[in-house]
């Protein structure tokens, strides 16, 4: 599905490969972010803010996954999400 966005005057594709904010998207969902407390292996904060950001592919597919999980009284639970290589050098 391509859908268009008017963004400063200018129109753009949404990408399937374009990172999306989980939390938007699936507001209900359960976001565990690890690697933004230091309940970790690492023992340390490593991102300074707890922000799942995933493909808008895999997004729009985990939107299907919410919307049959609420059907059953449950909701998504997402351990981790995009982790910049930086953070994966560290780990």
């Amino acid at each position: 599905m391509l859908v268009l966005v008017w963004l400063a005057g200018i129109a753009r594709a949404d990408k399937p490969d374009d990172f999306v904010e989980i939390g938007k998207a699936i507001p209900d969902a359960v976001i565990d972010m690890r690697y933004a407390t230091a309940d970790n292996f690492v023992g340390e904060v490593l991102y300074p803010v707890a922000r799942c950001k995933l493909r808008r592919a895999v997004v729009e597919r985990l939107v299907r996954a919410a919307k049959a999980l609420r059907a059953k009284d449950r909701r998504l639970l997402v351990w981790d999400c995009y982790r910049p290589s930086s953070i994966q050098v560290i780990l």
